[in-house]
């Protein structure tokens, strides 16, 4: 709790918790302003890039001086309505910060949030939160074993966990924030990477199966993991992956799949040309190309060219013409050993994730899936539905890999409820399912 005034009658904030994980929701209360009074609240934060970060809303104190964040409208802001967490995802870069930028968090050191409340453009009062990624009993211990890189995050407090392999998209590396979450709520999880790290392939091109066969008879090998309770959870090219994995390895009971494909694409080579992403016993995965050809490919180079943002979904749905690919392509989901959970949102401009999740559905539904399943589609969310209440005021980011800037979809608000929403739903899901 946090109580910055000097005295009960001094104007304060009230955080409680002062002290959360990403994805935890906080009350925020001022204390001690006069009857009516109008008071805007800042929140300011920094990215591990160094950009600072901000959101307001001004609100009206009540007849005893009160203004309670989580129950309260406010009178105008960079969000509307009542959210405990509106002043945390509706933060947007510095307007002063000419270049185009997402929220950039590479390490899991805690964030601190800045608030402070004016009256008449004058700080009254002040406190400070702290947002972590990772709870205080979690050890992260990098994995540097037979060929797998990656970092382990589980507590040695209890016996054994079910077990989670999270998979990043196309950017590469780890994602250790999935993974540091999944184990401060239970589990024990695995932030493997299997491109752009040390060690590790640079690109998305090539990279065999038998790499995950390994990382999975790791997992078993942990004492501190429950190896017959595996799940696969990854996003955007780790959605296709974990699809993928889920129907290649009877091992995996169960698989979440954020804004993923259910249709082999393509690997991402750093130069032009077209290669496969994945192989098995050596031979190349079939897969489809999006569709630059012809006039498309003309207007994609010329928006390169040009720095413009470039809208990567209708290339996807042209390839889908390819009926023929399309169906060699198509990973047989229906063999996956236990549920699926897939999250999509309804303007994803990256790829067409809703459109994908409805095939995969279908072939569930087909094939009589002998396993729970489930599609949430979110309207008004884009490429990058996430597990917490971070900023999602950005529409488009310069891809790591690529170095071209793309449009991600999707709006702030709706943003915010896909993912807090998803989030909920996805703990739920891997409780009932792999914690029984």
């Amino acid at each position: 709790m946090i109580d910055s005034g000097s005295s009960a009658f001094s104007p304060c904030f009230k955080i409680v918790p002062d002290k959360v994980l990403v994805d935890e929701i906080v009350s925020i209360r001022l204390l001690g302003f006069e009857t009516n009074q109008l008071i805007t609240v800042r929140a300011r934060m920094k990215d591990d890039l160094g950009k600072q970060w901000e959101s307001y809303a001004t609100f009206k104190a009540d007849g005893h001086g009160v203004v309670d964040v989580n129950s309260q409208k406010p009178l105008s802001g960079t969000y509307d309505g009542v959210d405990p967490m509106g002043l945390f995802w509706s933060m947007a870069m510095d307007p002063n910060e000419k270049k185009i930028s997402i929220f950039m968090k590479r390490t899991l050191t805690p964030i601190i949030v800045t608030l402070t409340a004016e009256v008449d453009g004058k700080t009254i009062a002040s406190g400070n939160l702290e947002r972590s990624f990772i709870a205080p009993n979690i050890t992260g211990t990098p994995i540097r074993e037979n060929g797998l890189v990656g970092t382990f995050f589980h507590s040695s407090d209890s016996g054994p966990r079910p077990g989670v392999i999270v998979l990043s998209g196309s950017s590469g590396g780890a994602l250790e924030h999935y993974a540091s979450l999944l184990a401060s709520h239970g589990y024990a999880a695995l932030a493997l990477a299997y491109f752009a790290m040390e060690d590790l392939p640079t690109e998305l091109v090539n990279i065999p199966l038998e790499y995950f066969e390994k990382a999975i008879h790791w997992m078993q090998g942990q004492e501190t993991v429950d190896g017959d309770k595996l799940a696969v959870m990854g996003r955007s090219r780790g959605g296709e992956l974990s699809l993928l994995l889920g129907a290649t390895f009877p091992e995996i009971k169960t698989v979440i799949a954020f804004v993923p494909s259910g249709i082999i694409w393509a690997g991402l080579p750093q130069r032009d040309g077209v290669q496969p992403a994945w192989t098995h016993h050596g031979k190349p995965l079939p897969f489809v190309s999006p569709g630059f050809t012809g006039s498309s490919r003309i207007e994609f180079e010329q928006k390169v060219r040009a720095g413009m943002p470039i809208r990567l979904t209708p290339y996807f749905l042209k390839g889908m013409e390819d009926e023929i690919a399309v169906e060699k392509a198509t990973i047989p989901v229906e063999k996956i050993n236990g549920p699926v959970l897939l999250i999509s949102g309804q303007d994803d401009q990256m790829w067409p994730s809703s459109f994908f999740c409805k095939l995969v559905i279908d072939r569930l539904d087909k094939h009589n899936h002998l396993y729970p399943y489930k599609h949430l589609n979110y309207k008004g969310a884009g490429h990058m539905i996430g597990p917490d209440f971070m900023p999602k005021t950005f529409t488009i980011m310069r891809h790591p890999v690529k170095d071209t800037l793309y449009e991600l979809g999707g709006n702030a608000k709706d943003y915010a409820f896909a993912s807090s929403d998803s989030w909920s739903k996805t703990m739920r899901f891997l409780g009932q399912k792999l914690k029984q």
